[in-house]
C-alpha cells in the first residue's frame, strides 16, 4: 500500500477546524489545513482612555508652567484628577500621575505667587 501525504489526502471540514484549534501554526504547506483569520473584537475597555487624557494633562501642566497661563495650569489639574478617578488601578501609572500632578501643581503656584516682571 502506498504511503500518503497529509496534503494529499482530503480532509472534513471539522477535522480540518479542530486540528486548527489545537496547533498554534497549521502546516502551511496542506492547503486543507488553512484556517480561517478571525477578527479581533475589542471592548470599550480595551481602548485607551485614560492614557490620554494624561497626556492632556502633561501638556496643558507644561503649558501652564513654561507659557505662565493659568487656565492651562487648572485645566490640567483637573484633567489629572478626572483621569486618575477613572483609571482602573491595573492601568494607573504612578509615575505619571506624580509628574503631571506636579507640573499642575507648580503651574499653579508659580502663576499665582511669583511676582510678575514689570
Amino acid at each position: 500500500m502506498p504511503a500518503t501525504s497529509l496534503s494529499q489526502t482530503s480532509l472534513s471540514e471539522g477535522v480540518v477546524q479542530r486540528w486548527c484549534e489545537d496547533l498554534a501554526l497549521p502546516d502551511m504547506r496542506d492547503p486543507n489545513a488553512l484556517c480561517q483569520r478571525r477578527q479581533r473584537q475589542y471592548v470599550a475597555d480595551d481602548l485607551p482612555g485614560a492614557d490620554i487624557v494624561f497626556l492632556v494633562s502633561f501638556l496643558a501642566g507644561v503649558a501652564g508652567l513654561m507659557l505662565r497661563i493659568k487656565v492651562c495650569s487648572w485645566v490640567a489639574l483637573f484633567t489629572l484628577l478626572s483621569s486618575s478617578a477613572d483609571a482602573r488601578k491595573t492601568e494607573l501609572d504612578t509615575k505619571v500621575v506624580l509628574i503631571c500632578g506636579t507640573l499642575a501643581a507648580v503651574g499653579l503656584l508659580i502663576n499665582y505667587f511669583l511676582a510678575t516682571p514689570s
